[in-house]
């Protein structure tokens, strides 16, 4: 197996070996963004009933706790309108969308590359192609004779192996792309869900629930400051 690989490596010049090259980025990219998606997935169902819940008993540095243990995005987002419960709800929104601009690129980070990928990959091969065509009429105006297999075979393979890795490169990773796309259109949507059930809460929740609450986690944070400085 090893020496068919370079073998078509040899015979598939200097395009191939970028492509394969292109083909190892984007199985690092694809293999790093699949385990960063993964943690960013949460069941909001599950986990939005259970920080309501927590700020019900008026502990709302314990909901802040709960999203700091829980991946993703949507936690962080929740846990920015809970640090800023005694806003107004322009304020939430306010912190929830600065705290959005640094999730989106974490989730979208190395797609760019993966489309580049996608697109590049065929057109390497297409050059290949060519370039193999070409060195087949190269050889038949110098030939003397009728063109022969010998002669031929060099620039047909090379023509023929860089569209095929061409194609077997941006095959993948446009599939890959579009998986971990979709992926990310669902966390986008758990996102705005999470954002606007806790702002909602918060802003219909009796303003004296939200006052104790905020203030049993101001005191909460001072004795914590107090223990580190002691």
């Amino acid at each position: 197996m090893e020496a068919i690989f370079t073998k078509i490596i040899e015979e598939g010049g200097a395009q191939t070996i970028a492509i394969a090259v292109l083909g190892l980025i984007a199985i690092f990219y694809s293999f790093e963004r699949f385990l960063h998606l993964r943690r960013c997935q949460i069941d909001v169902q599950t986990f939005m009933p259970g920080i309501i819940n927590t700020i019900r008993t008026q502990n709302i540095k314990e909901a802040v706790l709960v999203c700091d243990e829980t991946p993703g995005p949507a936690a962080r987002l929740v846990r920015q309108a809970l640090l800023n419960c005694e806003g107004t709800q322009a304020d939430m929104y306010r912190a929830v969308k600065e705290a959005s601009l640094f999730e989106l690129p974490r989730l979208e980070r190395h797609m760019k590359a993966l489309l580049t990928i996608t697109h590049i990959a065929p057109l390497l091969g297409l050059l290949g192609t060519i370039t193999g065509l070409m060195s087949i009429f190269y050889s038949m105006e110098d030939a003397s004779a009728v063109m022969s297999i010998e002669l031929m075979g060099p620039g047909i393979a090379r023509a023929l192996i860089s569209s095929a890795a061409g194609l077997s490169v941006a095959i993948p990773t446009y599939l890959a792309y579009n998986y971990f796309r979709q992926i990310i259109d669902n966390v986008l949507i758990e996102m705005e869900k999470a954002s606007i059930e806790i702002i909602y809460f918060l802003t219909t929740t009796p303003s004296e629930l939200k006052i104790e609450a905020l203030d049993g986690r101001l005191a909460s944070l001072e004795n914590d400051t107090e223990n580190d400085i002691s």
